[in-house]
C-alpha cells in the first residue's frame, strides 16, 4: 500500500497532498529497517534533540509575555474573548515559526549526516548526487527559510486583527508547512544538481504533495517523542517522493 501512494507523489492535483502525508512515516519506517540510516541518525539525532529542548522551553516560557506586551488582557466583555482568540492564534503562529526556526538549525547541524542519509536513498535508486558545498547547500536554504519565516511573521502579526486575523493564521500556517517540506527536500534537490531558484520552484510546482509533507512534519513536531526525528523522517520520506517521480 504505502509503495502505491509513493508512485504517485509527482502528481500535481489534490491527491498529491495524500503521497507527501504518507512520505514521513514511510521514511521513519524505512530509517528503522535500513542499519546504515540508523547509524548515521545517531548524531543529528543527539544535536537536534538539545535545540529541540532549548526551543520548546522558549516558547512556553515567552509566549504569554510577548502577547501581554502586544495587547494586555482586557477585564472581561466580548474584548476578552477576542484577546483570548488572539492569543491562541499568537501561539499557533509562533508554534509554526519555531518548528521552521528548528528545521533550519536541525538541517544545519545535521547536514553532512542527512546529507550522507539522501546519498544513501538516491543510491538504492540507481541516481547519481553529489553532496554540495557548503555555499552551494546550506547558505541558500538559510536564505530561503528566512524568507519563509520573514512571510510567517507578517501573517503572525496579521492574525492578531480581530475576526479576519483566522484568515492570516491559515495562511500563516500553510506557508510554515511549505517551508518544513522546502526544508526536508533542499538536500535531495541541491544534491541532484539543482540551484537554489528551481529548489524553489520544485516546492510550488508540486504544492499539493508538498504540502501534506510539511503539514505531518509540523503536526508530528507537537508530539515530544517524534519532534526530533520528525526531520529525518521527511527528509529521507521527500528523497523517496523525489526518486520515484524521477523514474517516471
Amino acid at each position: 500500500m504505502g509503495a502505491s501512494i509513493l508512485d504517485k507523489g509527482m502528481r500535481r492535483g489534490p491527491l498529491g497532498f495524500f503521497s507527501g502525508v504518507w512520505a514521513v512515516p514511510w521514511g521513519l519506517g524505512r530509517i528503522l529497517r535500513d542499519a546504515k540510516l540508523k547509524q548515521l541518525l545517531v548524531v543529528p539525532l543527539l544535536l537536534t534533540s538539545v535545540v529541540y529542548v532549548i526551543g520548546a522551553y522558549l516558547l512556553i516560557r515567552y509566549a504569554p509575555g510577548v502577547m501581554d506586551w502586544l495587547w494586555h488582557r482586557p477585564d472581561g466583555g466580548w474584548l476578552e474573548a477576542l484577546w483570548i482568540l488572539a492569543l491562541i492564534a499568537l501561539y499557533v503562529l509562533a508554534t509554526v515559526i519555531a518548528f521552521l526556526l528548528f528545521a533550519t538549525v536541525a538541517e544545519a547541524v545535521g547536514g553532512p549526516f542527512y546529507d550522507k542519509m539522501v546519498k544513501h536513498v538516491l543510491a538504492s535508486h540507481g541516481i547519481a548526487s553529489t553532496e554540495p558545498s557548503f555555499w552551494a547547500g546550506t547558505i541558500p536554504d538559510l536564505v530561503r527559510s528566512l524568507v519563509f519565516l520573514a512571510f510567517v511573521l507578517g501573517c503572525a502579526l496579521l492574525g492578531l486583527i480581530p475576526v479576519i486575523g483566522v484568515v492570516f493564521v491559515v495562511i500563516g500556517s500553510i506557508l510554515g508547512w511549505l517551508g518544513l517540506a522546502a526544508s526536508a527536500t533542499n538536500s535531495v534537490l541541491a544534491m541532484t544538481g539543482h540551484s537554489g531558484g528551481r529548489r524553489l520552484g520544485y516546492l510550488f510546482s508540486h504544492f499539493f504533495p508538498m504540502l501534506g509533507l510539511g503539514a505531518v512534519m509540523g503536526l508530528g513536531m507537537l508530539v515530544p517523542g517524534l519532534a526530533v526525528v520528525v526531520i529525518p523522517a521527511g527528509l529521507v520520506g521527500a528523497t523517496e517522493l523525489y526518486a520515484r517521480g524521477a523514474r517516471t
